[in-house]
């Protein structure tokens, strides 16, 4: 097995078990294997029993936490989080955001039985809470990782969990200036989102990630730029699809019928338009 996120994400997979899963599991289902052995206890539960857009504390039912891999079979468009700390939503909080939980592991949904090594990403034996939910993956996702080349820690940012045209704060989160590397890979044509230094969008600002760019969409090492690592906000949002704006955004692959005046924007790798 080498995959955890299959083509309907077009997440990246993060690291499997070297050895498949020598058992197929129930769609909606989730095991905890306790060992780095599939013969090893294991915790499962189903998405039936646990009910959505809630956080779940496992210390009752985990108590070591120990946990060396997670398997899981969701359908596709269903995510289950599993996060290093419990924190339960505080009144009119988003279930989707991280603050105070550590570590996390985002399981996306295949509709077939995945699994995960959670030792790379920092989570072995720490797992202690979970929460799922049905997302939008149309929408587009924004992956952000710890470390530079894609590794460590990942948060993924799926874009229909947060308002457009808002500032979002990471405030407290485990990928708050700690980001290396990062992936848009799924952001549809006209989407973009930025990234900022502070949590009040103030100060210096990454290159903007855009979908409308037929080339890379990912940056292995972002201590290239600037900023060194510190990331503490994101907005996202979509362009207008009118004539003249599709002649800017697309001037790499359309003509430009309407003469217009272009002025550049960096982008991770390359020019955009605004």
């Amino acid at each position: 097995m080498t995959s955890c996120v299959g083509t309907e994400s077009s997440l990246l997979p993060l690291q499997a078990p070297e050895c498949a899963a020598p058992f197929v599991l129930p769609t909606g289902h989730v095991a905890l294997i306790h060992d780095a052995n599939w013969a090893s206890d294991r915790l499962e539960f189903s998405t039936e029993k646990w009910q959505a857009n809630i956080r779940h504390n496992l210390a009752g039912l985990l108590t070591d936490r120990k946990a060396a891999w997670v398997a899981f079979n969701l359908p596709v468009g269903r995510v289950m989080t599993l996060s290093r700390h419990h924190r339960d939503v505080e009144q009119g909080g988003r279930i989707c955001d991280l603050r105070d939980v550590g570590q996390v592991v985002d399981l996306v949904g295949t509709g077939h039985t995945e699994a995960i090594d959670l030792g790379p990403i920092g989570l072995r034996d720490a797992i202690s809470s979970l929460f799922w939910r049905d997302v939008d993956l149309a929408m587009g996702a924004v992956e952000l990782y710890c470390n530079p080349a894609f590794k460590g820690n990942r948060t993924v940012l799926f874009l229909s969990e947060w308002s457009r045209g808002e500032l979002h704060t990471l405030s407290d989160w485990a990928i708050e200036d700690q980001l290396g590397s990062s992936r848009w890979t799924t952001l549809p044509d006209l989407q973009y989102c930025d990234l900022f230094q502070h949590r009040d969008g103030i100060g210096k600002q990454y290159p903007r990630m855009a979908g409308w760019r037929s080339g890379r969409r990912e940056a292995a090492d972002t201590s290239k730029y600037s900023l060194n690592d510190m990331v503490a906000a994101f907005k996202w949002d979509a362009l207008v699809a009118d004539r003249r704006m599709t002649s800017e955004v697309f001037m790499d692959i359309l003509p430009n019928p309407l003469g217009v005046t272009r002025r550049p924007t960096r982008e991770f790798g390359a020019l955009a338009t605004v």
